[in-house]
């Protein structure tokens, strides 16, 4: 996780913040991950809804979406019309995954695999895609 968010903050050329406030218990005070986290923090990509960041979890295709059109502030659709066979549209993601398919991210068969861990392929696809 914490991987993925300095990738794309610095990717973005985001200054880090100096918050040095503990919003995690796994994110301890002299982590240097700390910066990164704080910072997806403050711009609203991720959030305190968990006690826990989990900084060494893998990254999900879905959360990766989610977190970088929130740095780039993508307005998001709710008009999602099934064009994935594995994303209902009450899925709380299915608004990221509607943008995803315009812009052709990750090539997928019918299927979007939302829980499936996002490969570094993906990744640099994601990054290249959705500006």
């Amino acid at each position: 996780r914490w991987e993925f968010l300095k990738i794309i903050l610095l990717k973005n050329d985001i200054d880090l913040t100096n918050d040095t406030k503990n919003y995690f218990n796994d994110i301890l005070d002299n982590s240097w991950q700390k910066k990164y986290v704080n910072t997806a923090l403050s711009l609203w990509i991720i959030s305190t809804k968990n006690p826990n960041f989990n900084p060494n979890d893998n990254i999900s295709r879905v959360e990766a979406v989610k977190m970088y059109a929130n740095l780039l502030k993508i307005e998001t659709q709710n008009n999602y019309s099934n064009n994935f066979s594995d994303v209902k549209s009450t899925d709380w993601f299915a608004k990221y995954v509607v943008k995803k398919k315009k812009k052709n991210i990750f090539k997928t068969d019918t299927n979007f695999y939302p829980n499936k861990d996002i490969t570094r392929y993906e990744v640099v696809s994601l990054l290249y895609n959705l500006k």
